[in-house]
């Protein structure tokens, strides 16, 4: 028999038709025969017919992560080792962590050697659909034998942005600059200065002008951790792709249309609104005597029934009253609205037949908007960000994203449109599809009962057949 791999499967090119003279009458039981009412027409022997078939299939490889020396720059080839993961998870997170946890083996051939501290590692992953490698370095791993006598390696890695920790701002004051030049300045004025010596690339469409400084403190500090770090100072959203990053006003690359509703694509969701930090006025003061009161005009509502007062304090070295107005804004913007955070786990939908012909929706990445709606708990929101996502690199799916409200846009309704017009384009298939699974979520509420009926307008109810709604 020849066996060969023809379309992705395995297949034996022997008997893909009767032979001219197939084995029949009276030959010895020792021969194979054929005859179309036994074994599919396929070739089998009288003294193997009741022996159960063995299904053969090509067994799927595991992703492969690359292991390069702490000082390795060129990360195309395959490195010291190549290693199968027995698990491998990385966790992002909007302008905060971004790290892969992975174990593995301690194989006979020493490849876990080369798994150590400040060790460079290529882990395979997705980026909306796409697949693209992603360079971390190893702080921690640890080496031990479980109960079965194996000897297994875990280790964490940071993505290679966190490189830029390295560096140390001594003293640094970008003055009245766009985000940009912010970043150029920093750059120019880090440890040894030059751009030349971090070996990143950087980019921000941040237009705003504005003034932070920075003392004895790390690159990574400046952008993300101290008091008047570039994302609290100009704002913005961090993307990171190996030794490139941005800081724009939204994230670079984010889609605008993405939906996760219930019975379709979520499968556990944990919802929860906090207004402990809630502010409806606010009186700011800074150092210099300045004082500027900010009022949410739209308080007394169904929601906020009457005004919650903050206080906030601004310290400057110089008196700048616009940049103190704008510090004092974005306080506000922080607090003026319920702080909502949802985290949702969801099934694979390329698994349904009748999304195989979408986009996977859920490829969803962090800095994405989208709506989320789950009918029977009462949650539909729109237009909220995606602030963290965990990432399954054996299984190349996304597990769990956690979902935080975007300033300044969130929006909520009674029941669930029947289109999705909202960051949508014209021959969006995977809007399209959802289209139809919103439509068809809600028909079945309607047929459910008449109570189901009057969550909805007359408009929608019109729009289905009386078939539709007597289910």
């Amino acid at each position: 028999m020849a066996w060969v791999i023809q379309g992705g499967k395995l297949t034996n090119t022997d008997f893909l038709e009767i032979p001219d003279k197939p084995f029949v009458g009276d030959s010895p039981y020792t021969m194979w025969r054929i005859d179309p009412d036994i074994n599919n027409g396929r070739p089998f022997s009288p003294l193997m017919i009741g022996l159960p078939s063995v299904q053969m299939y090509i067994q799927p490889s595991r992703p492969l992560i690359h292991a390069y020396s702490s000082r390795e720059t060129d990360f195309n080839g395959n490195g010291y080792a190549v290693i199968e993961p027995i698990s491998c998870e990385i966790r992002s997170e909007k302008n905060g962590v971004y790290e892969a946890s992975f174990e593995t083996y301690c194989d006979k051939y020493g490849k876990y050697t080369y798994l150590r501290k400040q060790a460079q590692v290529k882990i395979p992953m997705r980026y909306h659909g796409e697949t693209t490698f992603q360079i971390f370095r190893i702080r921690q791993y640890n080496r031990r034998m479980d109960a079965a006598g194996n000897y297994r390696i875990t280790a964490t890695a940071q993505h290679k942005f966190y490189e830029l920790s390295r560096r140390l701002i001594k003293d640094c004051r970008p003055t009245q600059l766009s985000g940009n030049a912010a970043l150029k300045w920093l750059f120019e004025h880090g440890w040894y200065g030059g751009n030349s010596d971090t070996g990143f690339d950087y980019s921000s469409n941040i237009g705003a002008v504005r003034t932070a400084y920075y003392e004895n403190c790390s690159v990574t500090a400046a952008l993300l951790g101290v008091d008047q770090c570039f994302v609290n100072r100009w704002g913005g959203c961090l993307y990171r792709d190996n030794n490139y990053f941005s800081i724009n006003s939204e994230m670079e690359g984010c889609r605008k249309s993405g939906i996760i509703m219930y019975s379709y694509n979520m499968t556990e969701i944990d919802f929860q609104e906090d207004d402990s930090e809630l502010i409806t006025i606010l009186e700011a003061e800074d150092n210099f005597g300045n004082v500027y009161t900010i009022t949410n005009s739209a308080v007394p509502t169904e929601d906020i029934p009457y005004h919650i007062y903050g206080y906030a304090r601004f310290t400057y070295d110089e008196e700048d009253v616009a940049l103190f107005h704008a510090d004092a804004q974005a306080y506000f913007n922080e607090r003026k609205q319920s702080k909502v955070n949802i985290t949702v786990r969801f099934a694979n939908l390329s698994d349904i037949e009748k999304y195989k012909q979408f986009l996977q929706l859920d490829d969803f990445e962090v800095g994405d908007k989208i709506t989320l709606y789950h009918k029977e708990l009462d949650i539909y929101y729109s237009n909220l960000e995606i602030i963290s996502k965990t990432f399954d690199v054996v299984a190349q799916k996304t597990m769990e994203i956690e979902i935080g409200s975007f300033k300044d846009a969130v929006t909520r309704r009674a029941y669930m449109a029947d289109t999705i017009s909202s960051g949508s384009t014209v021959g969006d298939k995977t809007s399209a599809a959802l289209e139809q699974g919103i439509y068809d979520s809600n028909t079945k509420t309607m047929a459910s009962n008449v109570s189901g009926m009057e969550c909805y307008t007359i408009v929608e109810i019109e729009k289905r057949s009386i078939a539709e709604l007597e289910g």
